[in-house]
């Protein structure tokens, strides 16, 4: 029996190839960094055009199946979303992928936004920390 898990990133867009490979661009390493001259001060808001979140599962049963994910800011409120998105999804090989397109993504803070996604009972979680660049930090 295989090992069952979830794993994601966070990009700037995904493209599919002829050959049905996906090409993940502008991957983020779990930190965006906006400039300074970014963050719109009467706002105090930062926007990207969208934003892609590759799911990749494995080890899980072919047949239909419930997704539940969501993403919540950094004072645990839903973010961009009113509730929970539910997804039915049909499994039909080992690793599977679900990629989400958000768009557009407008954070109104800085700090730790976390994504979650339950199927089966099984729970993963990842973080983004969204923050603002010191004056020579390189921006994402």
């Amino acid at each position: 029996m295989s090992s069952t898990s979830i794993s994601c990133l966070f990009c700037d867009d995904v493209r599919q190839e002829k050959s049905g490979k996906n090409t993940l661009v502008g991957v983020y390493n779990d930190v965006i960094i906006f400039p300074q001259s970014a963050w719109d001060e009467n706002d105090s808001k930062a926007a990207l055009t969208q934003l892609y979140i590759a799911n990749y599962f494995t080890g899980f049963p072919n047949g239909p199946t419930k997704i539940v994910w969501w993403i919540e800011d950094p004072d645990g409120t839903l973010f961009g979303m009113d509730e929970k998105k539910e997804l039915e999804f049909e499994f039909s090989d080992s690793t599977h992928a679900l990629l989400l397109r958000i768009t557009p993504v407008i954070f109104s803070r800085v700090g730790q936004y976390r994504y979650s996604v339950k199927i089966n009972g099984f729970e993963y979680e990842k973080s983004l920390e969204i923050r603002l660049a010191e004056s020579l930090e390189a921006v994402s």
